[in-house]
């Protein structure tokens, strides 16, 4: 009977601490209505903003001004997103000699880059409940 309660405890708690959340995120500022938005979702601080490190990926085939695409059952955490027009639809971002994007980006939180890429920490979420946030592209 101990280990019974002993399993369902252990149920309960594991149940409480694993909740995961909806995040909307609507684009906007879409200049061109062609090619796709890239999404990446980043959990660690020390993968943000590199390719190929994301938590999570979305494409998302542009068709209008604004765009808005649910992604379900993110667990309770911290992340930060970084979205790219691909407006040629070559599957890259295409940047200039300097690296500075040459087609629109965002970061969440809106954060505009100066000379450095953004921190995680400037673009962080905290996704603790259902949550829809705008990302306005440069």
């Amino acid at each position: 009977m101990r280990s019974i309660c002993t399993i369902m405890l252990a149920l309960f708690i594991q149940t409480g601490f694993s909740q995961s959340f909806n995040l909307t995120l609507r684009i906007e500022n879409i200049q061109e209505i062609k090619g796709t938005l890239h999404i990446g979702i980043f959990s660690n601080s020390d993968d943000f903003p590199k390719e190929g490190k994301e938590y999570k990926t979305l494409k998302l085939k542009v068709k209008k001004k604004f765009e808005s695409i649910l992604i379900s059952n993110l667990p309770n955490g911290e992340y930060a997103i970084a979205i790219f027009h691909d407006v040629n639809s070559d599957g890259k971002c295409n940047t200039n000699i300097l690296g500075i994007p040459k087609e629109p980006y965002g970061f969440s939180n809106n954060i505009k880059p100066r000379l450095f890429k953004p921190s995680f920490k400037d673009c962080k979420v905290i996704l603790s409940s259902d949550k829809t946030i705008v990302i306005k592209l440069i």
